[in-house]
C-alpha cells in the first residue's frame, strides 16, 4: 500500500506515505500537492480544503524521487532521481516519458518546464544543460558553456530564454528559439 490512513493519538485520521517524504510541490493554482517518498511512491493530493484525499498514486522505477515540479499550468508534474527525469500527466498520473535511467551515468542537478510545456530543460553534473521535447522525450540541444556542475536552471516567463547557473557562480543565458526547429518561441497569451 502506498499511503496509510492511521488514527493518531489525537483520534484523527492521518494520511501519508509509508516511508519518509523526499520531495514536495504545489501546483500554481493550489489545486494539487505532490509528494514523493523513499519507497519510490509519488502521490498527487487534492489541494482543496479538507478532507485530504489522494487523487493519483504512481511508482518511480528504481530509485526514489528527490525533487518535484509542476508546470506553469499545473497539467504536468516533473520529478527527478539522480540519473532519471520523469514527466507525468497530473490528471491521471500517466507517465508521458522519462529521460535517463539506470544506465545513464550523468547526474541531474535541476530541471524546469517551459511555460508552453513543450520543453524540459535539465542541468547536469557533467557541466551541460540539455533541452528536451515533452512530446517524445527527444534531445533537442545540449548547451556546453559551463565549466562546473550546473545546479540551477529556469525559463523566462515568455519561454524565449533559458538561464542556467553553475556551482562556480557562472550564469549563462540561452536564447531557446535559436535551438528549436519547430517553433521560434513559446507562445505568450495576449502578445
Amino acid at each position: 500500500m502506498i499511503h496509510a490512513c492511521q488514527v493518531g493519538v489525537d483520534g484523527k485520521e492521518h494520511l501519508g506515505h509509508d516511508a519518509a517524504v523526499t520531495a514536495m510541490a504545489v501546483s500554481p493554482d493550489s489545486l494539487f500537492v505532490a509528494t514523493a517518498a523513499t519507497d519510490r511512491s509519488i502521490i498527487i493530493w487534492s489541494g482543496a480544503a479538507p478532507p485530504q484525499t489522494s487523487l493519483v498514486e504512481m511508482q518511480a522505477t528504481y530509485l526514489y524521487v528527490t525533487s518535484l515540479l509542476f508546470s506553469d499550468t499545473g497539467d504536468l508534474l516533473a520529478g527527478t532521481q539522480r540519473f532519471e527525469v520523469f514527466i507525468w500527466r497530473v490528471t491521471d498520473g500517466c507517465q508521458i516519458f522519462s529521460i535517463g535511467g539506470p544506465e545513464w551515468k550523468i547526474a541531474f542537478k535541476a530541471l524546469c518546464i517551459s511555460p508552453c510545456e513543450r520543453y524540459v530543460a535539465t542541468a547536469s553534473e557533467d557541466t551541460t544543460v540539455r533541452l528536451w521535447s515533452t512530446t517524445d522525450g527527444s534531445l533537442i540541444w545540449t548547451f556546453r558553456e559551463h565549466d562546473a556542475a550546473v545546479t540551477h536552471i529556469i525559463f523566462s516567463p515568455d519561454g524565449r530564454t533559458l538561464t542556467s547557473a553553475d556551482e562556480d557562480g557562472e550564469v549563462c543565458m540561452h536564447l531557446v528559439r535559436k535551438f528549436v526547429r519547430c517553433a521560434s518561441h513559446c507562445p505568450v497569451e495576449g502578445r
